[in-house]
């Protein structure tokens, strides 16, 4: 196989492994050892490898086996790589943060999240997301798989000013009340913040979870949005939407 084509395949195995972040071990595994081996190629002349970064901070030329590594703090980080040398340079860039205005965007890439939806337990609701202090209510999670899923996670964020009620203390925190039919997690854990449901297996067509929560401080807060995602298969995943909710 001629350089041209090697550096096609190798372009491919990053684009592949930029999109598939949290993909099995097995494919990472072959992509890092079969990258891994091109580059110990291209290593033979380090001669070849010549570049220049222009940065915040300024431009940097790089030549042979040196490695050039810089980071920016907040917006406006533009770097420009431009390649003056004979061979193949590979960039690799790693961003983290919060998008400032939040993950408002309801997301369904295999799963679609629905809003969550709250019965009232212990009397009647002050209104379309408004609750009442000290009330208990019903939390519905609606997951709507467009294909079977193994070892499927929800986690259902709690907006500040409510706690769950915790089901292995309360077993009849939730009788008394009509509730639609529910999926059975394997497994599922309450969290000061969150509720975590986990199925071995979630079949293809319409799911609904459920769990109990009680409104404690009164306040205007903004509910996370809920989100399913394949531990396995991360590209098969779904999030809901962000709601304002209200306790008085």
């Amino acid at each position: 196989i001629n350089p041209e084509e090697q550096a096609g395949l190798a372009d491919k195995l990053l684009r592949y492994i930029e999109k598939q972040r949290h993909g099995s071990t097995q494919e990472t595994a072959f992509v890092v050892t079969a990258l891994g081996a091109y580059l110990q190629d291209l290593a033979v002349d380090p001669d070849r490898i010549r570049f220049t970064v222009a940065g915040p901070d300024g431009e940097t030329a790089v030549s042979g086996t040196e490695l050039f590594r810089a980071g920016h703090t907040g917006g406006g980080g533009v770097f420009r790589v431009v390649n003056t040398g004979e061979s193949n340079v590979f960039v690799n860039v790693v961003t983290a943060g919060t998008p400032r205005g939040g993950m408002r965007k309801p997301v369904s890439e295999g799963f679609t999240v629905a809003a969550h939806a709250t019965v009232p337990i212990d009397g009647p609701a002050a209104g379309d997301n408004r609750f009442r202090q000290g009330r208990s209510y019903a939390v519905l999670v609606r997951v709507k798989a467009g294909e079977t899923g193994k070892q499927v996670v929800l986690d259902v964020p709690l907006p500040a000013g409510f706690e769950i009620a915790n089901p292995r203390l309360d077993e009849e925190v939730l009788a008394g009340i009509k509730l639609p039919e529910q999926t059975a997690p394997s497994h599922f854990e309450v969290c000061d913040d969150r509720f975590i449901a986990v199925f071995d297996e979630l079949r293809k067509g319409d799911h609904t979870v459920c769990f109990a929560v009680r409104a404690v401080t009164p306040g205007t807060f903004q509910w996370p949005a809920a989100r399913a995602e394949c531990m396995y298969e991360p590209v098969i995943n779904g999030r809901g939407a962000v709601e304002t909710v209200t306790v008085e």
